[in-house]
């Protein structure tokens, strides 16, 4: 009788080390997996940091920064029109995101988003900025203070779940990248969000902050304010709490 019941619990625990081991298997396989198309992805995506900014569109209107049989087509093209340098004139403003294989191995293919800004001069179009990486929502010209007369521009890109927020200065006729505590390299900068970016001016000294706003985890009724002065090329948390909302704030 023991050896009986010795033979079934040696039984069921030789069934639960193959089920433990088959587990810790896969999960090995999954993260190889994931490690290996994040790795490919930084590799291409890495190409774009010494990619020249005065880059002329070819026929196809594709800018060629990495190479072309990556790319499955143009997917957004936005223009917009923007005094930038305050001189009077607006410079025209084109923006065009493009759907590139990021990585392919046997059945799977793995997509993501570049996204070139662009600028007509003398009848052509010249990149303003090295390729970003996302997709275009939007652009628009923020005016920090009347008084100074102080513009930037801000993009407002998407990366996964996330909404990226890019601002620059527009300086002798190019864009220049104002720093923000989120940076992490050349490639990966700018505010990183699922909530919202405004610009107020809080204090009433005739100059505007910019003001993110993001929810809690798990989502309550109430949201995190953090608020940033922009200095010549840089952007300093000045301040940070949380307010109350009527509703729960996703």
């Amino acid at each position: 009788m023991n050896f009986c019941m010795l033979l079934s619990r040696l039984k069921s625990g030789i069934i639960i080390s193959v089920f433990v081991v088959a587990f810790l298997i896969v999960a090995f396989y999954l993260s190889v997996i994931n490690f290996s198309i994040r790795r490919e992805q930084k590799q291409i995506l890495g190409r774009f940091d010494v990619a020249k900014t005065q880059v002329v569109e070819d026929s196809s209107g594709r800018i060629n920064y990495i190479n072309q049989d990556n790319y499955t087509g143009i997917k957004i093209s936005k223009e917009y029109y923007f005094d930038l340098d305050d001189n009077g004139t607006e410079e025209k403003l084109l923006i065009k995101s493009y759907e590139i294989v990021m990585n392919k191995k046997n059945d799977f293919t793995n997509y993501g988003f570049v996204t070139d800004v662009l600028t007509k001069r003398d009848e052509r179009y010249v990149g303003l900025l090295p390729q970003l990486y996302g997709y275009v929502l939007g652009a628009r010209e923020v005016v920090l203070s009347h008084r100074n007369r102080d513009k930037i521009l801000v993009i407002e890109l998407k990366q996964g779940e996330l909404d990226n927020f890019r601002i620059y200065r527009y300086t002798n006729g190019n864009l220049v990248r104002i720093a923000t505590p989120d940076d992490e390299s050349a490639l990966y900068y700018g505010i990183m969000t699922r909530g919202e970016v405004n610009f107020k001016d809080l204090n009433e000294d005739g100059i505007k902050e910019m003001v993110i706003y993001s929810r809690l985890s798990p989502p309550e009724k109430k949201r995190n304010v953090d608020v940033y002065r922009i200095s010549g090329l840089a952007a300093y948390k000045i301040n940070a709490y949380q307010e109350e909302m009527p509703n729960f704030y996703w």
